[in-house]
């Protein structure tokens, strides 16, 4: 009932403000139980209002809390939060927190970089290969925001994304669609090749010529071995 979640919804709001106690110990077991948590949130169905109010309360406490051991825990709470928008297609609340995340780690401060560093790359991890096909799903055919957001998302999943969009790559018959993924593979590969490189054995020669086409507009001359050996394919 109304009652009931509003309920319920006060308690977690409680629990969880134990981790701006003093007591290190306490803010210690809250954090190792966020995750747990946010999976009755996600289990109930019920809990969807409270999300943004725990998300930017574990960014708020990841950046003033002092104990790494808390600071990762949060870290890991946020990433779940991530994956958890994922999956129910809220893609804009999910990017909203990995640009929270990138501003963090451009911070000047040290600490603050370092925390920003570290949740960037706990959110970058993700996603799964269902949530990447139903990302290259909207990339493809959603509408234009949809399709915006999928594209940021999908470049920030970095190689476990690309791999998933190579795949789609060889398999896909529209020209216009195909056109999309390579664009958005290109714009992968500017700050490495490296994901790009194990597919030159892949056994499919159509494949092979894609990724050749994606490196040469790269430009990375670190290809430039893989790609001498490969040119007898």
């Amino acid at each position: 009932s109304t009652e009931q979640i509003k309920e319920a919804g006060a308690l977690i709001q409680k629990y969880l403000s134990g981790l701006m106690m003093e007591d290190l110990d306490l803010r210690r077991i809250v954090a190792d139980n966020a995750r747990y948590i946010l999976q009755l949130i996600e289990k109930s169905g019920k809990g969807a209002p409270m999300l943004s109010r725990i998300s930017d309360l574990f960014f708020t406490r990841l950046q003033d809390e002092q104990d790494p051991d808390v600071v990762s825990r949060l870290a890991g709470g946020l990433a779940f939060l991530v994956d958890l928008r994922l999956r129910s297609g809220e893609l804009g609340a999910a990017l909203d927190l990995m640009r929270k995340a990138e501003q963090l780690e451009a911070s000047p401060v040290p600490a603050l970089h370092e925390r920003g560093e570290r949740l960037a790359d706990a959110l970058a991890r993700a996603g799964n290969d269902r949530i990447f096909k139903s990302l290259t799903e909207m990339l493809l055919t959603g509408s234009e925001q949809a399709s915006m957001e999928a594209a940021e998302i999908l470049k920030r999943g970095q190689s476990r994304s690309a791999n998933h969009l190579i795949e789609r790559l060889a398999e896909e018959e529209s020209r216009t669609h195909r056109a999309r993924l390579v664009m958005l593979l290109k714009e992968m590969g500017k700050g490495s090749s490296v994901p790009f490189m194990s597919r030159l054995d892949d056994p499919r020669w159509y494949l092979v010529r894609n990724v050749v086409g994606i490196l040469g507009d790269i430009g990375d001359a670190a290809a430039l071995p893989q790609l001498r050996k490969v040119a007898s394919h």
